[in-house]
């Protein structure tokens, strides 16, 4: 199964390790920073903007990926389980619009005000 791992840091390292140590698998990295440690496993791999959404749904599909792991906030908030979905690539990670519960702490406090869920620090 080839999978992509997006992200260059140690939660994506972690989860690059643990797909690995299945041999079925075919690890494939996009990072914007070369990570040793990920590169060892990948296959191949691409150095670029985390969301250069459009280059790493083209390295994707010109790779044959079946499934992809999104790391990093920064991708998700552009956009890139939505482009890889539209392009038939399954992903963990949420939607842009799901993100940006995550991505935006204004719009997650709002909600939290909205619906009476406790834990959201008075802030306005």
């Amino acid at each position: 199964m080839k999978i992509l791992v997006v992200g260059g840091g140690g939660r994506e390292h972690a989860i690059a390790s643990a797909l690995a140590r299945n041999q079925k698998t075919v690890l494939y990295s996009v990072m914007a920073k070369k990570n040793p440690g990920i590169a060892k496993l990948a296959a191949k791999m691409l150095l670029c903007r985390e969301t250069d959404v459009p280059r790493i749904v083209a390295f994707a599909q010109e790779n044959g990926i079946e499934y992809a792991f999104i790391g990093p906030e920064s991708p998700l908030e552009a956009g890139i389980v939505d482009a890889l979905d539209a392009a038939g690539i399954s992903c963990v990670g949420p939607s842009k619009a799901a993100a940006r519960i995550e991505t935006d702490k204004g719009f997650c406090r709002g909600l939290m005000e909205q619906y009476h869920i406790d834990g959201c620090l008075k802030y306005r």
